[in-house]
């Protein structure tokens, strides 16, 4: 419990500094909070919300590595997030935190592939569709909340803008 709540502790600390734009702060903190959490998990795999919470941990990082240009390094620990909320959102699809989580992990895929020189372009068309998909899913049984509308709507405008690019290509 401790552990946690310094996991979290270093998090918040990471959102400050990177507000400030003090990104290496912002990713030391954020990297700090990964380490506990990868240690919390290790002791216990079946700990279902761990694994969430080490998902956004890798998400955090991946974020911190964007915001200084590192595209490479942030697409791996989007990887590792996306892996983690994949594994979550197969074992509960009706859990819509879960299912936001794996169709948020495809968006930062997806967006960093379109960023990065030589990025697999159709690769990143499938994370994007597939995360509408999923969101698309939740909006049928009226499970629709505001954290996957705000994530379906970035998705559409990362569709329209991979379009947009492709269209110039």
């Amino acid at each position: 419990m401790f552990q946690q709540n310094l996991a979290v502790c270093y998090e918040e600390l990471g959102t400050v500094v990177a507000a400030e734009r003090k990104l290496q702060e912002a990713l030391d903190a954020y990297e700090q909070s990964l380490k506990i959490r990868q240690t919390l998990t290790g002791h216990n795999k079946s700990d279902l919300v761990m694994q969430r919470e080490l998902s956004v941990g890798y998400k955090k990082v991946g974020d911190a590595l964007t915001a200084q240009g590192d595209l490479a390094d942030a697409l791996t620990d989007y990887r590792f997030a996306f892996a983690i909320s994949e594994n979550l959102a197969s074992q509960d699809s009706s859990n819509v935190d879960w299912q936001n989580n794996a169709a948020w992990s495809r968006y930062c895929i997806a967006k960093t592939l379109i960023r990065v020189k030589d990025g697999d372009r159709n690769e990143a068309k499938r994370l994007i569709f597939e995360g509408i998909d999923i969101i698309t899913r939740l909006e049928h049984r009226g499970t629709l909340s505001s954290d996957a509308q705000d994530t379906l709507n970035k998705l559409n405008e990362l569709a329209a803008a991979f379009t947009s690019l492709s269209s110039k290509h």
